[in-house]
C-alpha cells in the first residue's frame, strides 16, 4: 500500500500479504449498506480461485472480513461493485470454457456469499469489467465487449443488451482480443484495447431493456431513439471543410444536428427567438429549451446527430410574442415573454425524463403573475419606454404603446443560481428595471425588491461576486445593459440596490447584452456601430466603482448582436444574420480578440435585422453548442480545431474544443449520423457503433495491454 497524496513522491504505507499473490482489487471508502463499516477503506480482492473483503483502514493491520474460497470458482480474473454496493460481480471462465458472471452478495461484509450466477453461451476468457449505472461492461478477450443490464440483479437476472466483437474470425479461450475496457467518460464513449488489432472507440446505442432514464451517473451510455417516425428529414450533419458545412459558411465549427422550425411548434407562429439549455443532474442527458413566438419546445440533444423533439409548452394564455426568454434554476425553467398578461411560466424539467408517445403537450407547473394582484413593487408606472420602442423599431417589430395599466410583460430574465434570486428585466414592474424575486422555493416565487433607478433595461448578468475587487467580494452584483448604457449594480440589499458605476450613451450605439470573462476582469458588450458593423466592447470591471471601456473589437461583419456567453477563454456570440462567432479571449487584457470560428445559419442573407441566430447556449459539458435561428430552426454544432487553441481545453469546460494537430479542417473525414443497421460485427437490433480505430502501429510492439 502506497500513499500517493503527493502524486510524484509515493510512500510505503503497509502490506496485506495474508493471501499471497492476488490478481486484482477494487478499493473504496465504503458507503454501502453495511453500517458497521461505513467510511472504512475496504478492498475487494480477487485471485485465481478466491475472493475476499478486506478492511485496509489501518494500513499496519489490514483485516480480512470474510472470503470465498476456490470451491466457489474456477478461474477468476477481476470484478467490480454495483453502484449501490450490494453486489460484487466477478468474471469467471467455467470448466466448460464458457463465460460466467458471479453475483456475490456483499451487503454484509462480514458474511459475503454467491447469490447467483449468469452463464453465457459464449466461449471466452474474462479480462476486465466495470459498472456504470445499471450496466456492466465486460471485456472478454475473444468474447469481445459484452454489456449486461443489472436492473434485476437482486433477482439473480442479468440480461445481455449489447456486444462488440473485435476479433470476428477468432474464438476460444485465449488472451488476445479485448483486454482493456474503459466506460467512465462523461461523453459516453467507451474505449477497448484489442491486443493485436488496436484501440477501438465505441458508443452504445439503443438498448431494448433501457430504463425510463439513462443510468444515473453516466447518462450517455445508452440513449433511447425517441424520434417520431414521421420526423421530417433534416440536413445531413457535416464537417466544416473549405469553410462550408453543407450549405452553411463556417470556420472550425461542425454541424451535428438540426431540427426545422416547423418541427418545433404546432402553429404557424413557429419563429424561434431565445433559447437555453438544461443538463439533467440525475442522468446527465442534455436538453435544449427553445423559445418560439407561441411557446417553448423541449428537445433531447444527448445524441446531437439525432435530436429528439419531446414536446411543447404553449405560451401563457396562448399569447404570441416576438421576445421570449428562458433561464433555469435547478430542475425548473422560468419562461417570460414581452407581451401583456403573460407573466412568468414555471416548468418542472424532470417531466422530460420519462415521457413516451412524443411529442407531448406540456402544462405549466406553476405561474407567477406580474401585476398588481401579484406582488407589484411600485404604483402607477411613469417610466420612459422610449428605449424599448427604439429597439422594437430597429428590429421591425410593431408594439402597442404602453401605460400604467399595461401589465404582465417581461422582456428578459436573469437568474443567480448561487443565491436563488431571479431578476425580471424590462417588465411592467419596477419601472422596467430589475424586479427581484426569491425563487429558493422554485414553484412559489416571492417579490424581494426593485431596481428602478434606470428605468427600462434590456438584459443583465447577476452573480455572487468573486472577482478582483476585494471591496465587493461575496456581494450580489448585477451587470445591467440597456440600449445605450451599462452599469454595475449592487443588489445584495434588495430593498436598497446601489449603482456602483456606469457608462452612458456617449460610449455606445446599440447595446443588447453582454457577459463577464471568467476571471471577472472584463465585461464584453455586443454593440452595432453606426456603420452597421458588429463591435465588441471590452469593459474593464476590475474596479466596480470605476468601470471603463478598455478597448473595442471591430468586426468586418454587418449584423445585429443578439446574445453572447463566455466559456473558458472563448466568447460565443450570436449575431442574427452575422451567425455564430467565436472569439479567443487569450489576449483580452491587451485589447486583442481573435475570431477563431464562425457558423452562418442564413447564408443567403446579410445585414442588420433580427432574424438569423437569436439564441446561443454553449454551457453543455459535452461541448455541444445550440443555436436558435429565427426562421430556420435549431442547429446543433461543435467547435473543432482552433488555431489559437491553448495547450489544453478551457479548464471549466474541457470538451469545448478538441485540437486535432494532425488534421486540418479540410482533411477531417465527413460526419454522418450513426448508422445502427446491423452489420457483420454488430448483428443485434441494438448494439454498439464503432466510432474510430487506431491501428497497432501506434503501440509498443504492436500489442495493447490494459
Amino acid at each position: 500500500m502506497l500513499n500517493i497524496t503527493d502524486p510524484l513522491s509515493p510512500s510505503a504505507a503497509g502490506c496485506f500479504s495474508e493471501w499471497g499473490w492476488i490478481s486484482d482489487a477494487q478499493c473504496i471508502t465504503y458507503d454501502g449498506p453495511d453500517v458497521d463499516h461505513l467510511n472504512s477503506e475496504i478492498c475487494f480482492v480477487s485471485y485465481l480461485y478466491g475472493f475476499a473483503a478486506v478492511d485496509v483502514t489501518d494500513k499496519s493491520n489490514p483485516e480480512v472480513l470474510s472470503f470465498l474460497g476456490e470451491a466457489f470458482f474456477n478461474n477468476i480474473e477481476q470484478g467490480w461493485l454495483t453502484e449501490d454496493k450490494r453486489y460484487f460481480l466477478l468474471g469467471d471462465r467455467g470448466s466448460d470454457g464458457l463465460l460466467r458472471t458471479y453475483m456475490v452478495d456483499v451487503t454484509n461484509l462480514d458474511n459475503i456469499g454467491v447469490a447467483d450466477t449468469y452463464e453465457s453461451s459464449v466461449s471466452g476468457f474474462h479480462s476486465n469489467m466495470f459498472v456504470v449505472g445499471n450496466y456492466v461492461y465486460q471485456g472478454n478477450h475473444r468474447g469481445g465487449l459484452r454489456i449486461l443490464d443489472l436492473s434485476n440483479v437482486s433477482d439473480g437476472v442479468l440480461v445481455e443488451v449489447g456486444y462488440f466483437d473485435t476479433t470476428p474470425t477468432l474464438s476460444g479461450s485465449t488472451q488476445d482480443g479485448v483486454w482493456g475496457v474503459y466506460p467512465f467518460y462523461n461523453s459516453g464513449i467507451v474505449i477497448l484495447g484489442s491486443a493485436d488489432e488496436g484501440l477501438f472507440i465505441v458508443r452504445a446505442t439503443e438498448i431494448t431493456t433501457m430504463l425510463s432514464i439513462a443510468p444515473s451517473s453516466y447518462p450517455f451510455m445508452f440513449v433511447p431513439s425517441l424520434i417520431p417516425s414521421n420526423t421530417p428529414t433534416a440536413p445531413d450533419p457535416g464537417v466544416c471543410s473549405n469553410n462550408v458545412a453543407g450549405i452553411y459558411p463556417c470556420m472550425n465549427i461542425n454541424l451535428h444536428g438540426f431540427l426545422d422550425s416547423d418541427q418545433l411548434s404546432g402553429s404557424a407562429n413557429n419563429t424561434l427567438n431565445d433559447l437555453w439549455g438544461w443538463t439533467d443532474p440525475v442522468s446527465n442527458m442534455e436538453y435544449a429549451l427553445v423559445g418560439l413566438n407561441d411557446g417553448t419546445a423541449f428537445v433531447n440533444i444527448t445524441v446531437p446527430e439525432s435530436p429528439s423533439y419531446l414536446g411543447f409548452l404553449e405560451s401563457h394564455n396562448n399569447l404570441i410574442s416576438v421576445w421570449r426568454d428562458i433561464k433555469t434554476y435547478g430542475n425548473f425553467a422560468y419562461i417570460v415573454a414581452d407581451v401583456e398578461d403573460h407573466g412568468m411560466q414555471i416548468f418542472d424539467l424532470t417531466e422530460l425524463r420519462a415521457i413516451s408517445n412524443t411529442p407531448v403537450m406540456f402544462n405549466e407547473s406553476a405561474h407567477f403573475e406580474v401585476n398588481t394582484e401579484g406582488a407589484r413593487k411600485q404604483g402607477e408606472m411613469d417610466v420612459d419606454l422610449s428605449r424599448f420602442y427604439d429597439q422594437a423599431d430597429l428590429v421591425g417589430v410593431h408594439v402597442m404603446k404602453r401605460d400604467g395599466s399595461t401589465e404582465g410583460y417581461v422582456h428578459n430574465i436573469a437568474i443567480n443560481e448561487e443565491s436563488g434570486f431571479a431578476y425580471l428585466i424590462g417588465s411592467s414592474n419596477c419601472g422596467g428595471g430589475l424586479y427581484m424575486l426569491n425563487i429558493t422555493d422554485p414553484l412559489s416565487p416571492s417579490a424581494a425588491g426593485c431596481f428602478s433607478e434606470w428605468g427600462w433595461i434590456s438584459d443583465a448578468q447577476c452573480i455572487t461576486y468573486d472577482g478582483p475587487d476585494v471591496d465587493h467580494l461575496n456581494s450580489e452584483i448585477c451587470f445591467v445593459s440597456y440600449l445605450y448604457g451599462f452599469a454595475a449594480v449592487d443588489v445584495t440589499d434588495k430593498s436598497n440596490p446601489e449603482v456602483l458605476s456606469f457608462l452612458g450613451e456617449a460610449f455606445f450605439n446599440n447595446i443588447e447584452q453582454g457577459w463577464l470573462t471568467e476571471d471577472k476582469r472584463y465585461f464584453l458588450l455586443g454593440d452595432r456601430g453606426s456603420d452597421g458593423l458588429l463591435r465588441t466592447y471590452m469593459v474593464d470591471v476590475t474596479n466596480l466603482d470605476n468601470i471603463g471601456v478598455a478597448d473595442t473589437y471591430e468586426s468586418s461583419v454587418s449584423g445585429f448582436h443578439s446574445n453572447m456567453f463566455v466559456v473558458g477563454n472563448y466568447v460565443y456570440q450570436g449575431n442574427h444574420r452575422g451567425g455564430l462567432r467565436i472569439l479567443d479571449l487569450s489576449n483580452v487584457s491587451d485589447g486583442v480578440l481573435v475570431e477563431v470560428g464562425y457558423f452562418d445559419t442564413t447564408p443567403t442573407l446579410s445585414g442588420s435585422t433580427q432574424d438569423g441566430v437569436w439564441g446561443v447556449y454553449p454551457f453543455y459539458n459535452s461541448g455541444i453548442v445550440i443555436l436558435g435561428s429565427a426562421d430556420e430552426g435549431l442547429f446543433i454544432v461543435r467547435a473543432t480545431e482552433i488555431t489559437t487553441m491553448p495547450s489544453k481545453a478551457p479548464s471549466s469546460y474541457p470538451f469545448m474544443f478538441v485540437p486535432s494537430p494532425s488534421l486540418s479542417p479540410s482533411s477531417v473525414p465527413s460526419l454522418s449520423p450513426i448508422d445502427t443497421t446491423p452489420t457483420p460485427l454488430c448483428r443485434r437490433k441494438i448494439g454498439l457503433s464503432l466510432i474510430n480505430l487506431l491501428k497497432d502501429k501506434l503501440f509498443h510492439n504492436g500489442q495493447l495491454g490494459v
